[in-house]
């Protein structure tokens, strides 16, 4: 058989494959946006954040409202997953916590609770508004894979 041959029967790239190219392109395109877009929505914050701290903060609560020494560290990166219990400065009213003093009591984030985020490249991603972190972390790759 001779490729040639056929070509000169059947025709070369014509107009019907010129139509089904342009129609085969339109959900690669998509695909690739919907890929990039998820590099964007789906970052985690790469500068802090920490989870609201149960009799210490208000509704207003702030990253920078305590000391990174609250955080203890893992291979000298911070783990603001966890948390060194701060001291209270007056026992009988809960909300005064010294942010200067923490005792050794090491307790965890809850994966369902409140967050808040230091300053990084965007105001709000996916992982931020949702509060996927400290738990929830796998539910970023699960929708990143879809």
């Amino acid at each position: 058989m001779d490729y040639d041959a056929i070509l000169l029967e059947i025709g070369e790239f014509g107009r019907w494959q010129q139509m089904t190219e342009a129609l085969l392109w339109i959900p690669a395109v998509f695909c690739g946006v919907h890929a990039l877009l998820f590099s964007f929505t789906g970052l985690q914050p790469t500068k802090g954040f920490r989870c609201k701290i149960p009799d210490c903060d208000g509704d207003n609560f702030a990253f920078a409202d305590f000391p990174e020494d609250i955080f203890p560290k893992e291979d000298g990166d911070p783990d603001y997953c966890k948390f060194y219990r701060p001291s209270l400065t007056d026992p009988n009213s809960p909300g005064n916590c010294s942010h200067e003093n923490f005792s050794k009591d090491l307790l965890e984030c809850e994966s369902h609770g409140e967050y808040a985020y230091n300053a990084f490249e965007f105001e709000e991603t996916l992982v931020t508004k949702w509060n996927l972190v400290c738990g929830q972390s796998f539910k970023v790759s699960v929708v990143g894979d879809k």
